[in-house]
């Protein structure tokens, strides 16, 4: 045997990587998946590069294409599919349809809408191609196309909101039910009298509008964006995160559902999806109006895109003057951290409401201004040395090590596209237990991975020790060590 043999058997186990197009299309997906439209372009654009024959990879390209508005271009790689790679893939007519209709070429769009029904009646998009028609007024909906003619209809919606926004609800109450005489399925303004009734204290009316919405007109959007503010306000959490859970899937054609959308998901905190639509009706060019900004500098704040924040908020401030004092990020603090959390007479949802408020680039200035307020609801010394650590007066293991477990965890659930919330509470509890034992958290990784392990269980679903422990780089056994630990303080 030659005697360089051991070396030559050495440099035949390394294989090169060579990236393929499924390997950029998969990376593509997953970019688009978690809302990074510009990533998700790039790699699908390469994988397309790699495997130009592929019609799936351009299909999809032309899909984050839309969602980019770069509609013609989107409407490009869709007629050179049908064209050149797959005839017979008639979902492109649909995508094409939706790409007319965002560009204002309504006919084109009835026309590729109706060539899908036409060959694929039962198919994927055929629910959504007949909304298409509906929504662009073209085939069936001469209703609709002769109520948006008339417009004293929308000067006596204009005015109602006008009053909603004012707090005189009783003005537009009276208008809103003159219009539902006349107008017996003008749906806005039924949503509209709801809200109106909720604001004065009329619950059970309020719901029964909205009820009545969604059963002669089902997915009403306006509608369901209404209920859940209504749920909000009662505190029934399950059923608001059921709710918006639903409504972050909804993709929505009209700009003015996009920013009700947009608006309802800022408001509900879930400021990832709402900034999504929020920058779309920007990118629509829509109406200057208040509230559009100010739900729009909240969101763009949440995800740390401070510019534009600041960008909206000087524009909401040019609309509003009266909005200048107080940035619409620091109203939210407030709100999350005092109303919300700071005021419940529960120990993890105390310390909850200060970990949110210490997220914030002004978290002291906002905490050292209530911070008398805090001491009197904050009743433990748990919760008032981690409060001293946030101020950066408190220098104990205990309380910086809950907030590192913290951050962890929220990155994790960013990650994992999950409210962090539930898992945050047990870390709370936990730290609680461990601050009256002088019990220290030393391994941060291991006790996250182990309250991950841990929520998981409680929901019934699985998730291993060895899965986890791979997560967040610690052995199983340190990982299993944890969740005994943690098991035994009974939380």
């Amino acid at each position: 045997m030659h005697k360089d043999s051991k070396m030559v058997k050495n440099i035949a186990k390394v294989f090169p990587f060579i990236p393929t197009g499924e390997y950029y299309f998969h990376r593509g997906i997953r970019a688009y998946n978690n809302f990074d439209l510009n990533k998700a372009k790039k790699y699908l654009k390469r994988a397309m590069e790699l495997e130009p024959n592929e019609p799936m990879i351009a299909c999809q390209l032309a899909l984050v294409l839309t969602e980019t508005l770069e509609y013609e271009q989107s409407n490009e790689i869709l007629f050179a599919i049908i064209d050149n790679l797959k005839n017979d893939m008639t979902e492109c007519h649909y995508f094409i349809a939706n790409n007319f209709a965002y560009l204002g070429q309504f006919s084109e769009a009835y026309k590729h809408a109706s060539f899908y029904l036409s060959k694929s009646p039962n198919g994927e998009f055929a629910h959504d191609s007949q909304e298409l028609l509906d929504l662009i007024a073209i085939e069936q909906d001469e209703e609709f196309k002769e109520l948006m003619k008339q417009d004293e209809l929308v000067v006596e919606q204009d005015l109602a909101r006008t009053y909603l926004e004012a707090g005189e609800f009783r003005e537009a109450i009276n208008i809103l039910e003159d219009l539902i005489k006349q107008h017996e399925e003008y749906w806005a303004a039924y949503n509209n009298l709801a809200l109106a009734y909720f604001y004065i204290g009329e619950v059970g009316k309020a719901e029964g509008i909205l009820e009545k919405v969604l059963d002669s007109n089902p997915g009403n959007l306006h509608a369901l964006c209404n209920q859940a503010v209504f749920l909000y306000y009662q505190h029934k959490d399950e059923e608001l995160n059921e709710l918006i859970d639903g409504l972050e899937k909804v993709r929505p054609l009209l700009i003015e559902q996009q920013y009700k959308l947009g608006a309802t998901l800022a408001f509900a905190r879930r400021y990832e999806v709402a900034f999504h639509w929020l920058r779309k009706v920007e990118y629509s060019g829509f109406e200057e109006e208040a509230n559009y900004y100010y739900w729009y500098a909240k969101s763009a704040f949440f995800l740390g895109k401070y510019q534009l924040a600041e960008k909206a908020w000087k524009q909401l401030v040019e609309i509003d003057p009266t909005k200048a004092e107080i940035a619409p990020w620091e109203d939210e603090m407030q709100e999350i951290g005092e109303r919300d959390y700071l005021a419940s007479d529960l120990f993890g949802e105390r310390m909850y409401g200060l970990y949110l408020i210490s997220q914030l680039e002004n978290a002291q200035e906002i905490l050292f201004d209530n911070v008398e307020y805090s001491k009197r609801n904050l009743t433990e010394d748990a919760e008032r040395e981690y409060l001293a650590f946030i101020l950066g007066s408190e220098k104990k293991s205990i309380p910086k090590k809950c907030h590192e477990i913290a951050e962890i965890i929220d990155d994790r659930c960013i990650d994992l596209q999950i409210d962090s919330k539930p898992i945050l509470l047990l870390l709370f509890n936990v730290y609680g237990k461990c601050f009256i034992n002088d019990q220290p958290m030393t391994n941060t990784n291991a006790i996250a991975g182990a309250l991950e392990y841990i929520w998981y269980k409680q929901l019934g679903k699985n998730k291993t020790r060895k899965e986890l422990a791979e997560v967040y780089e610690v052995s199983p056994a340190t990982m299993s060590k944890y969740i005994r630990f943690i098991e035994g303080y009974d939380i």
